[in-house]
């Protein structure tokens, strides 16, 4: 198992409840095939420095915990065990 920790916060989704966010393209940059020069760009991906992003990675990371087997413990929330056949 291996895990890019710094490249962990831009793998995770907006969803359209969430939040809508808009950006200007980056001036002197490329253009960006199919946008027009003073448009703005619908952000779909997570974005670093945003004060959501470690709620959207730690949502995502936990129910990837909890859908391979893991529970999560009653009182210590950044805990997950995985327990035996025999309930251990």
């Amino acid at each position: 198992l291996s895990a890019d920790v710094s490249a962990a916060f831009l793998k995770g989704e907006f969803q359209e409840a969430d939040r809508v966010l808009y950006c200007w393209p980056p001036r002197g940059g490329p253009q960006l095939p199919g946008v027009r020069p003073g448009s703005l760009i619908l952000i779909r991906k997570g974005v670093f420095g945003l004060n959501d992003a470690p709620r959207k990675w730690w949502k995502k990371v936990s129910a990837l915990l909890v859908e391979v087997g893991f529970t999560p413990h009653p009182m210590l929330l950044g805990m997950f065990m995985l327990r035996d056949a025999r309930g251990q």
